[in-house]
């Protein structure tokens, strides 16, 4: 559709009996003694002048709607024609108090306002005469219909201070009114306004309505004006109940049946009427001048220029997003696609649709006002041409703040949820769904609280909210979509529960009203994973007198603040409520500690765990150094820790030249190489970082003691009268070898005692390269060097082994120094030593042991083992 497009309606020739009442005439008077003050009518009257209106709250008011009603079909009744003369009559019409009217036998209390007066004329012959008067009494602006002086009242309006009526052009309502005038001053001080009505009178005798002498009810279907017709024109397909604020009008053209399904879903505030021939009261309203011309859309959708532009899209527009129309008139030439995720919205928009069919899917959500005033005033939506209009609620309400106009369409409503419509005309209806329908103006706007809600914890009871609202007409009624699983929210308001699942949610809250009308709000809840402990997996141990390592307990899930407390914690350390580990512990153990966290919502979970805290590290033993010798490898002492943190590190200060000892084992051994007494302080430090420190003394002599001197045929023996192998030898002399059994006697008779001496033998041995097996038998203890190095320790307290310990070893060719230690506690003594080449020669218990070997390098196989 490329051409400019105007609307030109057909004229419709009408016959002379003029009945005297025009359509809206007929449903207002079907209503009149069931219309009181607060009962709204429909959408407004084409006919009066509403842009006169003062204040924007107004427009949306029960008694401007009313007052405008009313004033229209009494101005139209009264339009000084008298149907016996088919001329103007000066006894019927209008009259005002300015004019000095009086009640004309319909009186009311209050003050006098105006008069209408005409002739029945559907009973002209009988001339009956009607008079309705309107007075302000207590604030009330009040109508009373007489008809042979009988007569009943009702209240337009509530908390009116001054009303008065005018005529036009003759301010005195002469024979050439053509027009009323009625102004109207609030006395509220909450609510304040002032607005003007106006009201043609009608100069001729028309026998239908016309864009000037009718409106619009609220819910209008045409019907189709061929005689094949199929009823019904309305169907009431759905489930929920269909509230109109004003009339219902059918076409009964169709059939006996022009209404269709249950019709007690159907209330109307006003009455249900069917007629042969409705005609279309918005007929003559033009439509926006466009041109369908062009191949791109203006971009971006929605942009206006100004509320009285109208934008054309020649391409068909797909919305799946929110987008907010500005204010203005939106043609559609190839229809439109509100698809899943668009969320309309805007005011003082019209949207016309033309060509292929328009789709609003059930997921998208609009929320539209139509202009109040221009060419399209109150029309929302107008499907120009024929088509099927689906217009569904999805899980949001939706609102239509405005009219629905599709007079060559069939119209579906399918809610699901809500449905707001400001007035719907259609050539056939189907109001179907699960969802509440409200159709008539005003929608109010439904304000709901709260509007955030508090968050909520999986397997914690969520906290009980009341959803309120304000706006609307109570009682209300709640349903809501996207809570978690475990929650719920009564059609009373009241969400509660216990969540089941975690995450962030999108909560649509739909409220209806005792009117039907709905609204749907949007909020976030966020319901935490429950609570649980997360570190840590174990503790830190700790030492004494040590600062604990920093250790921080952490959760994950919960509703924070975390406050976080434990028991068992070993004394000096402590646990902030942050859930930090600190302090300094002031006791060594085992202890079992549990850690135990609480949420805000008084969740709360614990881990116990083993915590031990170690002795201060100290230097055990020895208690003092052993002598050394000058040229001979230092007595094998180990320093021995106590407390402390696996693994220790030693370090020493002051060994004398050829001393030092091991930082793993602690072992101190060596040759010295020269004399002296040297102060030695020996360090340990531990995993934990602790020290501990020892000082010794340590005496280095550089002689052999009297009587010892250097062995060249065996064994270099040095008796000790002690079994710490200190000080001055007793007895110092070459033994052939180390096979001794002293039984319970003395291992020489300068050593005056047969228990607590000590022994050291000492030899250096040529050796040729290979394995050898060492044996050393003891009763009491004894320990085997090879160069320096212990192979055999059991330096304890013992009786002599049935199997004496041996050590295996390579040795390199050449010479090698074997230092044996020997103590005798008590009782029996015996020590015996020996070593042989591995498989070939037993061990000797009474002299040498000689191997003899073919060759020169000690090598091969023995050829001769013998005692020598």
């Amino acid at each position: 559709m490329n051409a400019r497009h105007r609307y030109s309606p057909s004229t419709k020739a009408c016959g002379r009996r003029d009945r005297g009442f025009t359509l809206i005439e007929v449903l207002i008077g079907i209503v009149l003694g069931s219309i009181i003050g607060g009962v709204i009518v429909g959408a407004l009257i084409t006919s009066t002048n509403l842009a006169d209106i003062a204040t924007g709250q107004v427009n949306e008011s029960t008694d401007a709607g009313l007052i405008a009603a009313f004033l229209t079909r009494d101005a139209q009744a009264a339009g000084g024609i008298d149907p016996a003369t088919g001329t103007v009559s000066r006894s019927i019409g209008v009259a005002t108090a300015a004019m000095g009217a009086s009640w004309a036998k319909c009186e009311q209390t209050g003050e006098f306002i105006a008069r209408f007066s005409w002739i029945d004329r559907q009973s002209a012959s009988a001339r009956r005469s009607i008079v309705a008067t309107y007075a302000l009494a207590d604030r009330q602006l009040t109508r009373r219909v007489c008809q042979d002086d009988v007569g009943s009242s009702s209240v337009l309006g509530s908390g009116i201070a001054s009303a008065t009526v005018t005529c036009s052009p003759d301010p005195k309502c002469g024979d050439t009114t053509t027009a009323v005038t009625l102004d109207v001053t609030s006395s509220s001080a909450k609510n304040p306004f002032v607005y003007r009505l106006q009201a043609e009178l009608r100069r001729d005798n028309p026998s239908a309505p016309t864009s000037s002498s009718s409106a619009p009810v609220p819910l209008l279907a045409l019907g189709d004006p061929s005689p094949s017709a199929a009823c019904p024109v309305m169907s009431l397909s759905g489930k929920a109940v269909v509230t109109v604020l004003g009339d219902v009008v059918a076409s009964s053209q169709c059939g006996s049946a022009p209404i269709g399904g249950d019709s007690t879903l159907l209330r109307p505030t006003g009455s249900t009427a069917t007629s042969p021939s409705v005609l279309d009261p918005l007929s003559t309203v033009p439509p926006p001048d466009f041109s369908c011309s062009g191949l791109a859309n203006p971009t971006p959708v929605g942009a206006s220029s100004s509320s009285t532009a109208t934008v054309v899209y020649p391409q068909r527009v797909s919305i799946a997003s929110a987008i907010t129309f500005k204010p203005g008139q939106y043609v559609f030439c190839k229809g439109f696609d509100f698809a899943p995720g668009a969320e309309i919205s805007g005011a003082d928009v019209s949207l016309v649709t033309l060509g292929a069919a328009s789709v609003i899917d059930a997921a998208a959500t609009v929320n539209l006002s139509a202009p109040a005033t221009g060419p399209l005033a109150n029309i929302v939506l107008w499907a120009m041409s024929a088509q099927t209009l689906t217009i569904p609620g999805g899980a949001s309400a939706g609102s239509y703040r405005g009219i629905v106009y599709a007079p060559t369409s069939t119209v579906t409503i399918a809610g699901a949820t809500g449905l707001n419509l400001g007035g719907l005309i259609a050539k056939t209806v189907d109001l179907g769904g699960a969802g509440s329908i409200r159709i008539g103006l005003p929608i109010p706007t439904l304000l709901v609280t709260p509007t955030s809600l508090a968050g909520g914890q999986s397997g914690v009871a969520y906290p009980t909210t009341t959803v309120t609202t304000a706006g609307g007409t109570s009682p209300y009624r709640y349903a809501a979509s996207g809570l978690p699983a475990g929650l719920s929210l009564s059609s009373a308001g009241v969400l509660s529960g216990t969540p089941t699942q975690f995450g962030t949610f999108t909560v649509l809250v739909t409220t209806t009203d005792a009117t039907s009308a709905s609204a749907t709000t949007k909020l976030s809840l966020t319901i935490n994973a429950p609570l649980a402990f997360a570190s840590p997996a174990t503790l830190p141990n700790g030492q004494v007198g040590l600062t604990y390592p920093s250790t921080a307990a952490t959760t994950t899930g919960g509703t924070a603040p975390i406050a976080w407390s434990a028991s068992g914690l070993p004394a000096g350390i402590s646990m902030s409520s942050a859930g930090q580990l600190s302090g300094s512990p002031t006791a060594a153990g085992a202890f079992t500690v549990t850690l135990t966290a609480r949420d805000a919502v008084g969740a709360v979970v614990s881990r116990t765990l083993s915590l031990s805290v170690a002795a201060r590290l100290a230097i055990a033993a020895p208690a003092t150094l052993p002598a050394g010798q000058v040229g001979v490898a230092y007595p094998n002492t180990v320093v021995t820790s106590s407390g402390g943190t696996a693994p220790v590190t030693w370090s020493a200060l002051g060994l004398p030249a050829g001393v030092s000892i091991n930082p793993s084992t602690g072992a101190i051994t060596g040759t010295p190489t020269s004399a002296g007494t040297s102060t030695v302080t020996i360090a340990v430090s531990d995993a934990a970082g602790a020290t501990a420190t020892a000082v010794y003394s340590l005496t280095v002599t550089s002689t052999v003691p009297a009587g010892c001197s250097a062995t060249t045929t065996g064994w270099r023996g040095e008796y000790f009268s002690n079994i710490s192998l200190t000080g001055p030898s007793t007895v110092c002399r070459d033994d052939a070898a180390i096979n001794f059994d002293w039984a319970y006697g003395s291992p020489d008779p300068a050593v005056k005692t047969s228990d607590n001496f000590s022994v050291r033998w000492t030899r250096t041995v040529d050796f040729a390269a290979g394995d050898y097996i060492f044996t050393l038998g003891t009763d009491d203890g004894g320990r085997l060097y090879i160069d320096g190095a212990l192979v055999i320790d059991r330096w304890i307290d013992q009786g002599y082994p049935a199997a004496p310990p041996t050590y295996t070893g390579t040795l390199s060719a050449g010479a090698h120094t074997i230092v044996v230690e020997y103590y005798e506690r008590g009782g029996y003594a015996k020590a015996v030593m020996s070593w042989k080449s591995p498989a070939v020669c037993p061990t000797n218990a009474t002299g040498w042991v000689g191997q003899y070997y073919s060759t020169i390098n000690l090598s091969g196989a023995t050829t001769l083992c013998r005692d020598d």
